[in-house]
């Protein structure tokens, strides 16, 4: 039976040390898929830092996670999860065509990738101001969304659409500053990040 259900003789959880960082790999309680994280002690260069700030990480299905993980010591987490599109997680009925099963040894090698390219480096973490304008491009969509699914409750439909496009206008002029500004920012990053 284990055989084609080779999570009944994965462990749930795992734990290593791995050149001053912590490996750890734990199993989702209820999708049952693998989970891969790298911890960075509190004196790492890296500790507090979001995911999303970190560009150019090769792991499977890029980051997902930043964060502390309660019961697993004092560490900053960076962490990504095997349950994507192309990913059978085992909760599943059934496995669609192309969807493969990432086991312990496949996670444990994309963890320990993980915990290369943070040791060496290789990436980059974008500034405050730049990754919280990368973060502000959404603004403007999440209002135009209010406008589209609040807004039309209390008034005609033709004066929401109205309304929508008027948004949709002004946001577009915002959205192409903020694009102009980042623009600038990426031009004066040194050749090797672009």
């Amino acid at each position: 039976m284990s055989e084609n259900k080779p999570w009944l003789k994965e462990p749930n959880r795992y734990i290593e040390d791995y050149k001053g960082l912590k490996i750890l790999i734990r199993r989702h309680p209820v999708m049952l898929h693998l989970c891969g994280f790298v911890g960075v002690p509190k004196e790492h260069k890296f500790y507090g830092v979001s995911y999303e700030a970190i560009r150019g990480i090769d792991v499977h299905g890029g980051l997902s996670f930043s964060g502390e993980i309660e019961g697993e010591g004092n560490y900053w987490w960076f962490g990504f999860n095997c349950a994507h599109e192309e990913d059978y997680c085992p909760c599943q009925p059934i496995q669609f065509a192309g969807q493969v099963y990432r086991d312990f040894n496949y996670v444990l090698n994309e963890t320990r990738k993980l915990a290369e390219q943070i040791i060496e480096e290789k990436f980059e973490v974008l500034d405050e101001k730049t990754l919280r304008d990368f973060i502000n491009l959404a603004a403007p969509f999440n209002k135009i969304l209010h406008i589209l699914r609040v807004e039309h409750r209390e008034e005609s439909q033709e004066k929401t659409i109205l309304k929508a496009l008027e948004e949709i206008s002004k946001q577009l002029a915002e959205i192409k500053s903020l694009l102009e500004k980042i623009y600038e920012e990426i031009k004066a990053l040194p050749t090797k990040y672009w």
